[in-house]
């Protein structure tokens, strides 16, 4: 597997874990923090630009007003 893709896969999962556990926004240092305290440290403008993917993909929807992210 491409690391790209593993990243990908890795930040999304990580999205959707913490959408399960009830978190109704999201920030990237979110996903950040949870992969550095699980032993999985990708950088932060990695993250980032999958935030920005997955808004263009329309698995997140971004709120400029709070500056957060939803799963729609």
């Amino acid at each position: 597997m491409a690391l790209d893709q593993y990243t990908a896969d890795q930040v999304k999962a990580e999205i959707k874990k913490l959408a399960d556990e009830g978190r109704a926004t999201l920030r990237p240092g979110d996903v950040l923090t949870r992969l550095r305290n699980l032993g999985s440290p990708i950088g932060a403008w990695n993250i980032r630009a999958e935030f920005t993917r997955l808004t263009h993909e329309g698995f997140l929807e971004f709120d400029a007003d709070c500056a957060y992210w939803r799963i729609r």
